[in-house]
């Protein structure tokens, strides 16, 4: 069976639906609450040899006429989490959602702004809610993948000695405007990924996924690939010129890593939109 070995998720597409209950409040507020559901927030199939993890945060912003009244932020492990109830002034608001499975996020509220020291799999939808005396009922939005990965098989054998591969990318996002949906926070970013010594002398099994945030339009990156041994020394080393990144989409590559000689590979990914498939 294919090993996976990723640095984020390779998860099935999130249909995440909120369930605003708004019932009537006393004086001039209601309050709202969110049930977040869908397969991907609270459980997935985990991949053979992965130790995965689930949502790990959840974003709400509530904003009244135009001005942020209130933030909610939940963490994994927090009780209730994927659950928002809101006390919500009567009128127009707009509920900006952000759930992800990043690591480290922080908050930037000058510039609304989230980040992640590991950008991974996310999801993002704004919502409009009026809130009005005497109004009851159910409502839903769904979540739209924000992220984009890349997915990297080498399809050569895996030498003795082999300890991590490198992989740079000349441009990544590792922030997000809650606001509008965008990527923002470009940057160089080379991610390590440790590779267990069982992996040696397979072939094709050494499958190694990063992510970045993007937008809804096409972008380049290039890419260096190097395999290395405990000491640092290199051991492979391969280059992808302009590889082609967009929200909801696998950029797949496949090639040998260890030695010259390049062979073509597809890997069908069924879970994402679509997938753009080349060698390096």
């Amino acid at each position: 069976m294919k090993k996976f070995l990723m640095m984020g998720m390779a998860v099935a597409l999130m249909t995440a639906c909120e369930h605003p209950m708004i019932d009537a409040g006393v004086g001039d507020t209601a309050v709202v609450t969110f049930s977040v559901q869908g397969s991907g927030f609270s459980s997935f199939t985990r991949s053979v040899g992965i130790a995965e993890s689930d949502m790990t945060d959840l974003w709400v912003f509530d904003y009244l006429d135009g001005e942020l009244v209130r933030q909610v932020v939940q963490h994994a492990g927090d009780d209730g989490f994927g659950v928002v109830s809101l006390p919500l002034e009567y009128g127009s608001h707009v509920l900006c959602f952000v759930a992800s499975r990043g690591t480290s996020p922080s908050l930037d509220v000058s510039n609304g702004v989230i980040s992640w020291e590991s950008p991974r799999d996310t999801y993002w939808q704004k919502k409009s809610v009026t809130v009005s005396s005497g109004v009851a009922g159910e409502q839903s939005v769904t979540l739209q993948r924000v992220a984009t990965r890349l997915r990297l098989t080498v399809t050569d054998e895996v030498p003795d000695g082999l300890s991590k591969v490198d992989v740079k990318l000349s441009k990544c996002y590792c922030g997000l405007d809650w606001q509008t949906g965008l990527a923002e926070l470009e940057q160089e970013r080379t991610t390590t990924i440790s590779v267990p010594s069982s992996y040696a002398g397979t072939a094709g099994d050494l499958v190694m996924s990063v992510f970045s945030i993007s937008d809804s339009f096409e972008w380049t990156a290039d890419v260096e690939i190097t395999g290395m041994d405990g000491s640092g020394g290199v051991m492979g080393y391969a280059a992808i010129a302009g590889a082609p990144f967009v929200a909801n989409r696998t950029s797949e590559y496949s090639g040998r890593l260890f030695t010259s000689n390049t062979q073509a590979g597809i890997l069908l990914d069924d879970e994402w939109a679509s997938s753009f498939v080349g060698t390096w």
